[in-house]
């Protein structure tokens, strides 16, 4: 099994060549539920992306999400 982080917050997961959408979890939205968990205002937070860009999180009907800007 091969799991990939891209520099955007989401995941790959690959076995056997073919990619496993049930185990493609976002990287960003897994802390975000932690930092939630702790009682952290998720939404104001500034996240700083690896590759420099950063990210706001705003809440939808099925949980978070986020956005990139500069």
């Amino acid at each position: 099994m091969q799991v990939i982080y891209s520099p955007n917050g989401n995941t790959a997961v690959f076995e056997d060549g073919e990619q496993v959408p049930e185990l493609q979890e976002s990287w960003i939205i897994t802390h975000i539920e932690f930092l939630e968990s702790k009682d952290i205002d998720v939404e104001s937070l500034d996240i700083i992306l690896p590759s420099g860009m950063h990210a706001k999180v705003f809440s939808t009907s099925n949980g978070y999400n986020w956005r990139v800007y500069k």
